[in-house]
């Protein structure tokens, strides 16, 4: 009784570990999306890891997807000492393993696509080993089929007939696929303009000191760093690396400016991360307003762009976003980053837009009300858009706005400043010297029966 209630026991043991199962892996190394594109089926392999401990006699089974033509294999069941090369077209890699195997054709059924292999005497293929299966040569793949160029692995027992390795992930796929490039942004434009003038840059961390080659001066300059990374050298069946080509798209506002505008002659243009200008690169501005980059057609490098300050036009107070295309020779060119932030140039000043601003009209009273939390006196230069579209600027003529203190800027004083006599709808934007964001608006019209609050938004330096 004891050594039934044992036997049971064991049983009972032997059930709750579950069944054994090999797992395939997915394909070893992956493969370029823009290679595979335009160039030939690599041979890949997957990757099988025993999880029940095969013996001599034991045979697997591999069939073969769709995207696999294995019916013309010629077997000869030759054991190999190391890796097992079956007619030239598959082979099974052992690594470090001791075990030995072979084709069996007797088991094999290449008309529907399954090959049959064997282990042979000697050492056994023990638990957690592992072997590859190679598909060495490529014209057993149908590339337009690549996505079911697949494996799946069973086993039986040599002795009994039983089914081994019975669950698990017993498919692999030969061929999974990565994107060959990558591109980011690195160091974005940064720079701060001057709020006057807005023809030099007050503020920017973006290259080195003045004078310091190839750069001429701070004020003028202002630079992005583009990352752009070939991974062919991991890949299987990657482009060449002389192939590709460059494409930057930078989105701002350059639409009232050309590529002579933004790139003074003598001046660094597109450089290495060294400072040496890559020969060949060339900037435009296109149709719809972007500065079109493009680098030409070599081995994958980092690159900056330079811009400066246009001469006798503002400088534009923009957000920038980036595209990078490879141009690879494929269908279309691969979009390694779309839309990424690029930075921005902002005035040195905090700046506050009311895009509804009413003056002029009978019954409303508007007004903007400033509160300079600073000790210093702030001065202000507005602008402002009218009806028409035209573009307004001016000085107020009124006392700074005093430090710790609230100051009211009524329409009077705005209708003065732009000489308007009639009743205009404004959107006026208030460029003051202040530091921090420590000055704040408040701005509403009032009908002589309630007070309505004007919309604002705010820009810090």
């Amino acid at each position: 009784m004891k050594l039934f209630k044992k036997a049971l026991l064991a049983t009972a043991i032997f059930g709750a570990m579950g069944a054994h199962a090999a797992d395939v892996t997915d394909a070893v190394q992956k493969t370029s999306v823009q290679g595979f594109e335009i160039g030939a089926v690599a041979a890949s392999s997957v990757r099988v890891i025993v999880r029940e401990q095969l013996e001599a006699g034991d045979i697997v089974y591999l069939k073969f997807g769709e995207g696999v033509d294995i019916s013309g294999l010629t077997l000869t069941d030759a054991p190999g000492t190391s890796d097992v090369v079956i007619g030239g077209d598959v082979t099974i890699k052992y690594g470090s393993g001791t075990f030995t195997l072979s084709s069996n054709a007797a088991e094999s059924d290449l008309a529907n696509n399954i090959l049959a292999i064997e282990v042979n005497t000697g050492d056994p293929v023990v638990l957690d080993s592992s072997f590859e299966v190679e598909i060495t040569n490529t014209a057993l793949v149908t590339k337009a089929k690549a996505a079911q160029a697949t494996v799946t692995y069973s086993a039986k027992s040599g002795l009994t007939g039983a089914a081994k390795d019975t669950t698990g992930k017993n498919t692999g796929s030969f061929y999974v696929f990565a994107d060959q490039y990558t591109s980011s942004v690195k160091t974005a434009f940064n720079g701060v303009i001057e709020r006057v003038d807005q023809v030099t840059f007050e503020k920017n961390g973006n290259f080195p000191t003045a004078g310091t080659a190839p750069f001429d001066a701070v004020a003028t300059s202002d630079g992005i760093l583009f990352t752009v990374k070939d991974n062919g050298s991991s890949l299987l069946s990657p482009v060449g690396a002389a192939v590709p080509s460059v494409v930057a798209t930078i989105s701002g506002s350059f639409k009232d400016y050309t590529a002579a505008d933004l790139l003074t002659a003598g001046e660094a243009k597109v450089t290495t991360t060294a400072g040496v200008d890559i020969t060949g690169a060339t900037v435009v501005v296109d149709t719809a307003g972007d500065l079109v980059v493009t680098l030409p057609a070599a081995a994958l490098t980092d690159f900056n762009v330079y811009l400066t300050a246009p001469t006798g036009k503002k400088l534009p107070v923009t957000d920038f976003t980036a595209d990078v295309e490879i141009v690879f020779g494929g269908a279309k060119p691969f979009a390694a980053a779309s839309s990424v932030d690029a930075g921005k140039w902002i005035l040195d000043a905090t700046v506050i837009n009311i895009p509804y601003f009413p003056v002029g009209f009978e019954g409303v009273s508007t007004s903007v009300h400033f509160a300079n939390e600073n000790k210093a006196d702030a001065d202000v230069i507005v602008t402002a858009i009218g009806e028409s579209g035209e573009e307004l600027t001016a000085v107020l003529e009124l006392a700074d706005l005093a430090g710790d203190t609230v100051t009211k800027v009524g329409q009077k004083a705005i209708m003065d400043a732009f000489g308007i006599t009639t009743p205009t709808k404004l959107s006026v934007t208030f460029n003051i010297n202040a530091d921090s964001g420590t000055i704040n608006a408040y701005a509403f019209s009032n009908t002589g029966t309630g007070r309505q609050a004007l919309v604002t938004s705010q820009q810090t330096k």
